[in-house]
């Protein structure tokens, strides 16, 4: 991955973030992306774990990829969430730049962070 990102011209981490599942595979990382279901964050989570790296911030927001450190800062920002169960009236069109495009990735991502609270899919908003 260090010799893509500097074909790349990727200099910082920060570079990363425009790395796509095409340039992966263009450089001979198809086989390395298969393992992290072809998903640039996941793979670069695993290469560089010092770094903190946000979903929202890559081109295109990967599909079970949820940051729980966004949850707790910039979701709850923006969305007005003071308690918890706030969560149950908050669309999902407004959760996609968070990298939440389903409920069911929604609740997962809520039981790991709050296992304390009981969630009720059926309760989630659906649009």
């Amino acid at each position: 991955v260090l010799d893509m990102g500097k074909e790349l011209g990727f200099l910082e981490y920060q570079d990363f973030y425009r790395l796509s599942q095409r340039d992966i595979a263009q450089h001979g990382g198809r086989g390395f992306a298969q393992i992290y279901n072809n998903s640039p964050f996941k793979c670069l989570k695993a290469v560089f774990p010092e770094f903190n790296w946000s979903a929202r911030k890559f081109l295109r927001i990967p599909r079970n990829s949820i940051d729980l450190h966004t949850i707790d800062n910039s979701v709850f920002s923006t969305v007005s969430v003071k308690n918890l169960s706030d969560w149950y009236r908050i669309p999902l069109s407004n959760l996609k730049k968070f990298g939440i495009h389903k409920r069911t990735e929604l609740v997962l991502a809520l039981k790991q962070k709050y296992p304390e609270y009981k969630w009720n899919i059926h309760q989630f908003q659906n649009s």
